[in-house]
């Protein structure tokens, strides 16, 4: 008996982005026509990519098969970054600051900031910033990282918005890709 796959067509389509410029490696994601990893329905331009999270502090949570590998950089994110793109392979980097959010280490927006700048100066590839999730910490760490990135002549994008509530609309979606500017032509 053999297995008679019968295709379905989708009728979306995923938008097609680029993210890096300048210093960054650009790496294009999307332009997909079908349902994700059905490669036998549909056309993908682009491969799937590859991003590691990293984060600020060294989490108190992973178990011991997660940690051995970053051990050694474990709370340095700039290093963590270097491992993730050098040794791993990763084609973007996410980096999570979990530290600034009130309950596990209250870090300041600056030593955030200061993280940030480390993780942008030590890797080429794109890096997504995911906030600590609260309130009040989440709006102040936003402020100095924007800041920062302006003095430095780095942009940002954030998720685009369908619905009229204030931006972002749950905590998991407190993420924004860095990358410097353009060269205007």
């Amino acid at each position: 008996m053999s297995l008679e796959l019968k295709p379905k067509k989708w009728a979306g389509a995923i938008r097609e982005v680029t993210l890096g410029a300048g210093s960054r490696r650009p790496l294009t994601v999307g332009g997909g026509n079908g349902l994700p990893l059905h490669t036998f329905e549909a056309s993908f331009p682009h491969r799937p990519v590859f991003a590691l999270e990293i984060t600020d502090i060294a989490p108190p949570r992973w178990i011991d098969a997660v940690r051995q590998p970053w051990t050694a950089v474990l709370g340095q994110p700039a290093a963590a970054a270097r491992r993730a793109v050098d040794e791993f392979g990763a084609d973007l980097v996410m980096l999570h600051l979990v530290g600034t959010h009130p309950d596990r280490g209250n870090r300041s927006p600056e030593d955030a900031a200061a993280d940030v700048r480390a993780v942008l100066d030590s890797v080429p590839v794109p890096l997504i910033v995911k906030g600590p999730g609260a309130g009040p910490s989440r709006t102040r760490c936003w402020r100095a990282w924007r800041r920062s990135a302006r003095e430095r002549g780095w942009c940002s994008t954030r998720p685009a918005r369908k619905s009229t509530r204030p931006w972002p609309p749950s905590p998991w979606l407190t993420a924004m890709c860095w990358w410097p500017r353009a060269p205007s032509t």
